[in-house]
Parts: C-alpha cells; sequence; structure tokens
C-alpha cells in the first residue's frame, strides 16, 4: 500500500490543512483591523475553459501605498468562497472604486472584503477531521 494512501498521508493531509486552516483564519482576523486605501478594479473577467464546464474568475486591482503602488487579487480570506464567479465579478467591474485593506506590515498584501467568514474555518476542520481518522486508522491497524 502507498504511503499517500494509508493512515501517515491521511495525516501528513490533514496538518498542512491545518496549517492553512490556521494561517487563513488568523490573517482572516487581522485584516479586520487593516488600513484602507482608494483602489481602482483594473481586471474583472470571467474565463471559461474545458468545453465550458471550467469557470475561473478574476479581478485586479491597483492600489497605492505611501506612494508605491501595487497590484492584487485576493478578495479576501474565504468570504467569497460560495459566490460563483460571475456574481463576483458582477460585485467588481473593471474600473470600479474601491477600498483596499492592506496589512501595514506587508502592503503587498491586500483584501477588498476584510474580515472572518465561516468559510475561513473549513480547511481547518476538515484537517483535524484527518488528522483524527488518519491516527483512527493507524491505530486500527
Amino acid at each position: 500500500m502507498s504511503v499517500l494512501r494509508g493512515p501517515l498521508g491521511t495525516v501528513g493531509l490533514g496538518v498542512c490543512l491545518v496549517v492553512l486552516g490556521v494561517w487563513t483564519r488568523s490573517a482572516s482576523l487581522r485584516s479586520r483591523h487593516w488600513p484602507s486605501t482608494p483602489g481602482v478594479i483594473s481586471a474583472s473577467y470571467v474565463s471559461v475553459r474545458s468545453g465550458g464546464k471550467s469557470r475561473t474568475g478574476t479581478i485586479e486591482y491597483r492600489y497605492t501605498v505611501e506612494g508605491r503602488t501595487y497590484t492584487g487579487s485576493l478578495l479576501s480570506f474565504g468570504k467569497t468562497l460560495f459566490e460563483s464567479e460571475s456574481t463576483t465579478v458582477a460585485r467588481y467591474p473593471q474600473g470600479a472604486q474601491v477600498d483596499v485593506f492592506y496589512d501595514p506590515k506587508d502592503p503587498a498584501l491586500a483584501v477588498l472584503d476584510p474580515g472572518a467568514a465561516p468559510g475561513t474555518g473549513l480547511a481547518l476542520l476538515a484537517g483535524i477531521g484527518l488528522v483524527g481518522y488518519g491516527v483512527w486508522r493507524g491505530l486500527a491497524r
């Protein structure tokens, strides 16, 4: 049996999801207190691939902090997880003026929709579940 398919692989995947979940949840909570600056949507479109079965929404924005211009594409930390690409693109049309919330320690990290959402905890919960299941399967052998 491959290690990746066994309990060790399940635990490894779970640990990765826990780390991702903790980082995302932490960043989303911090972003509620980030300063904002005016920005503009520089690109907003939906790409269709694989014969129309795969859709990807792209939103890019420009903003300036202390005289330096940045480009961002992160909308939020999980808030738009369950939103369709078309809805997201409609909310942020090209040329629209927006408030960009940026990390004061690293202005290159920014979001348009700060704060936490239930989606930010999904990776954490899934990771904990996978770690638990992997440990249980390993002990059941």
